[in-house]
């Protein structure tokens, strides 16, 4: 009968913690292994590296360069072995420092500059071959000529989906007046998303592009007017966001969306998101920070950023809490020295939560690295030891 008792007294006590840990208990602090990609103590310099982008599987790809100074180029690491997808030895003058951007199978998109000044656009498969996606000279009629040396098509915005079809930002010319274009491209051409010009947008800007196809631009219809956020789905109309004034855009703020639609960016109160014609504040000035940038999101809505807390130091962020949330940034301890330098770049954050950013370190190394999300223990997790106790003392009486 005592056992008995002892039995049930060990059964409420488990459920009781139970029913705390499923109805009172606050989350930890999510926690992240770091993996160290590329450094410059190994053949590559500390001068040269971009921010790196990954993908679902966990693969990485980044613009590095060589020692010496030596050639510049694409890699690509998986899982522990680095790869050079290109490289300025490949007819390239320049390999440009827009992150690399990735899908899940593995190809992936980058901005170069030919021996002749062209600018183009190129992907690479897991094989390593190289196609040519877009490639050209900048229409001379286009009011940049004559402010840059290198001319290039290409605008700065672009991205690859599940498909491999590029998503690009360009010039193109039209009755002598330049246009500018969103297109995604393919090997059969070019598939027009928004363009400049009679009726059609005034200006657009820079895209953000999902792997699923989803594609978000900032744009306005006429040159007096405010520019607003367009999301568009392949294969339907751009649509504009509906968005409250004081959470208007700006031409050239970063914007990135995901598969839902889901569109990230910074505003005048913080880091939000827009979905459909709702609006959900991520992080505030109030929480901690005097300055947000580059907000990423993923498929689970999940969103991370890099920022500057009130009074402190730039770090990367997945959350409100300026101490809680922190994933990495200056001053932190990080491979056997301190961070002095953390950035962040399109494409940085994938669907599992993991994050890729370029650092520096105090003792002189510069590189890329992977923080990799911890998952959390799950409450049946911690339950189980109590439970293998309660059945050991029934058993024992």
């Amino acid at each position: 009968m005592n056992a008995q008792i002892a039995t049930s007294r060990y059964a409420l006590f488990i459920a009781g913690i139970a029913a705390a840990l499923a109805t009172g208990a606050r989350a930890q602090s999510s926690r992240y292994d770091f993996v160290n990609v590329a450094d410059s103590s190994g053949p590559l310099g500390p001068v040269g590296f971009g921010t790196p982008t990954l993908n679902n599987t966990g693969t990485v790809a980044f613009r590095g360069q060589f020692d010496g100074p030596g050639p510049a180029g694409i890699f690509r690491w998986d899982g522990g072995r680095l790869a050079v997808v290109a490289d300025t030895r490949n007819g390239f003058e320049q390999i440009d420092y827009a992150p690399p951007l990735l899908n899940d199978q593995g190809t992936l998109a980058f901005l170069a500059v030919g021996a002749d000044y062209s600018g183009m656009i190129l992907t690479a498969d897991t094989s390593g071959a190289l196609r040519p996606v877009v490639s050209g000279f900048v229409p001379i009629a286009t009011p940049f000529e004559g402010q840059v040396t290198q001319r290039f098509p290409i605008l700065g915005g672009f991205g690859i989906d599940s498909t491999g079809a590029v998503v690009v930002h360009r010039w193109v010319q039209e009755e002598g007046r330049g246009i500018k274009e969103i297109v995604r491209a393919t090997a059969n051409g070019f598939t027009t998303i928004a363009r400049t010009g009679p009726g059609a947008f005034y200006d657009i800007s820079n895209p953000a592009v999902d792997p699923s196809g989803v594609v978000a631009f900032n744009a306005r219809l006429t040159s007096a007017g405010p520019y607003g956020i367009y999301v568009a789905r392949r294969g339907e109309p751009a649509l504009s966001l509906p968005l409250a004034e004081t959470l208007s855009p700006l031409r050239d703020q970063h914007l990135a969306v995901n598969s839902d639609g889901v569109v990230a960016t910074t505003s005048s109160v913080g880091i939000v998101t827009f979905r459909d014609g709702s609006v959900t504040l991520v992080a505030d000035f109030a929480d901690g920070f005097d300055q947000f940038e580059y907000p990423l999101v993923n498929s689970r809505g999940s969103v991370v950023f890099r920022a500057r807390a009130t009074g402190g130091t730039f770090g990367i962020f997945a959350g409100r809490d300026p101490i809680a949330d922190r994933i990495i940034g200056v001053g932190d301890s990080l491979f056997g020295s301190t961070v002095n330098l953390v950035s962040l770049g399109d494409g940085a954050l994938n669907d599992r939560g993991d994050v890729a950013f370029r650092y520096g370190l105090a003792d002189g190394r510069y590189g890329v690295a992977l923080a990799r999300l911890v998952p959390e223990p799950s409450a049946l997790a911690l339950l189980a030891p109590l439970a293998g106790l309660a059945v050991r003392r029934r058993l024992s009486r």
